[in-house]
């Protein structure tokens, strides 16, 4: 989606007679887990990140949720829940060499990863510099 979306500035700017440093746009360098949740069940989820070192949790009480977007204990993580109500999207503000990311629901562990990121380096549109630093990975909860 964000290649299709820079093509087309890229396509828009080369149609209305180029791009100039304030057509270029920003991002911000992250990491990104996208979550793929099979069960969706009530219950007190937590996720529990440790970025190099450094540990912070997010947790959810699913059904009542009151927000789309958690707070997490530290302000650099946030957790997106998706329409259906799971979780959707863990957001990891910088470019951190070791992620680890533990989910639970009702203090029972369902999934744990290790992620180690390969940045690429993201441009808002082809004529325009390098913007930020972006990667990603998945965890499926069963």
């Amino acid at each position: 989606m964000r290649k299709l979306a820079a093509v087309g500035f890229a396509l828009l700017c080369l149609g209305g007679g180029g791009c100039d440093g304030d057509d270029c746009g920003t991002c911000a360098d992250g990491f990104f887990v996208r979550f793929g949740v099979v069960s969706g069940e009530s219950g007190l989820w937590r996720v529990t990140v440790d970025v190099d070192g450094l540990v912070a949790s997010c947790t959810v009480d699913r059904p009542r949720l009151a927000e789309r977007v958690v707070a997490c204990s530290d302000p650099a993580v946030t957790l997106s829940i998706g329409a259906d109500e799971t979780l959707d999207t863990l957001r990891i503000a910088g470019t951190p060499e070791r992620v680890e990311v533990v989910v639970e629901r009702d203090a029972a562990e369902l999934a744990r990863r290790i992620f180690e990121p390969e940045y690429d380096d993201v441009r808002t549109a082809a004529a325009c510099p390098v913007a930020c630093r972006q990667a990603s990975g998945a965890i499926t909860i069963e």
